[in-house]
C-alpha cells in the first residue's frame, strides 16, 4: 500500500495533516471516545501536499489526560472504501519540545 500520510502536526491550534496521495476523499479520526471526519462538500478528493485541518480538541484532551494520546486516522476514497489507516500518538510533553504526532513505531 502506497504511503498516504506525508505529515501530521498538532498544537493548541489544532491538528493538521498533509497527504501524499490524491485519491483520498475523506479522513475520519478517533481518539479517547471522540471522533470526527472531514471531506469536501462536493465529495471531490482532498488536496495532496496541502495542510488539512482536522480537529482542535486533541491538545486539550492530551493535556487533561497527562499521557500519550493514541489517535487513529482512516482514509477513504470517493466510494467510501477505506484505502488506508494511520495509527498515531500525540504526546503533550514532546509537543512542548517542538515534536509532532508520531506514527506508531517511530
Amino acid at each position: 500500500m502506497q504511503n498516504i500520510l506525508n505529515e501530521a502536526t498538532a498544537s493548541e491550534k489544532g491538528v493538521y495533516i498533509r497527504l501524499e496521495r490524491s485519491d483520498v476523499c475523506s479522513v475520519s479520526w478517533y481518539y479517547e471516545n471522540k471522533s470526527g471526519s472531514m471531506s469536501n462538500a462536493d465529495d471531490t478528493a482532498l488536496d495532496a501536499d496541502q495542510n488539512i485541518f482536522l480537529d482542535n480538541d486533541i491538545f486539550s484532551t492530551a493535556e487533561n489526560l497527562e499521557r500519550l494520546l493514541p489517535v487513529m486516522l482512516t482514509f477513504s476514497d470517493k466510494d467510501g472504501k477505506t484505502i488506508a489507516y494511520a495509527n498515531l500518538s500525540y504526546d503533550l510533553l514532546l509537543q512542548e519540545k517542538g515534536s509532532f504526532l508520531k506514527r506508531k513505531g517511530d
